[in-house]
């Protein structure tokens, strides 16, 4: 741990109690010194902890984007259009951050990408052929299952 953060977390420590006991034993300079000086450190340290959050923030959610767009310019430029619009319709769907969380979104953004890159395992017309019983077949097939009980 550097020296600086060490002073740092010590001062955030002992100024309140140097103030605190400052109060019961000492002059009005001293307490209101070591006062401005807790409040002072106090301010610093959360001023600090908020920055490093953001920076956190920014390499987190920049590296996941990235990934993403690369993966959506070398998908499009290989002309798989309707794999990248499924994987950014999934994603747009799956992505709900709120204040409290980032709504996994480096997740959703591997999980996308590995489906733009994946190739498909049926042929495009078994995929077309795959539709759902319409009509009398849909209440066949409901009678069916209930004939069994």
């Amino acid at each position: 741990m550097s020296p600086l953060v060490v002073i740092v977390i010590v001062a955030a420590i002992l100024l309140p109690i140097g103030w605190f006991v400052s109060e019961f034993r000492g002059g009005r300079g001293l307490r209101l010194t070591l006062g401005c000086l807790a409040l002072l450190t106090s301010f610093g340290v959360a001023f600090v902890v908020v920055a490093l959050e953001r920076f956190n923030s920014n390499a987190w959610f920049t590296g996941a984007s990235k990934e993403l767009i690369d993966a959506c310019i070398s998908e499009l430029e290989a002309g798989h259009t309707d794999r990248v619009l499924n994987a950014l319709r999934q994603l747009q769907s799956g992505f709900r951050p709120t204040y409290e969380n980032r709504g996994r979104y480096d997740e959703l953004v591997e999980q996308a990408v590995s489906r733009m890159k994946s190739n498909p395992a049926t042929p495009p017309d078994a995929a077309a052929n795959r539709s759902q019983p319409i009509g009398d077949e849909t209440n066949r097939a409901s009678a069916a299952v209930g004939s069994d009980r």
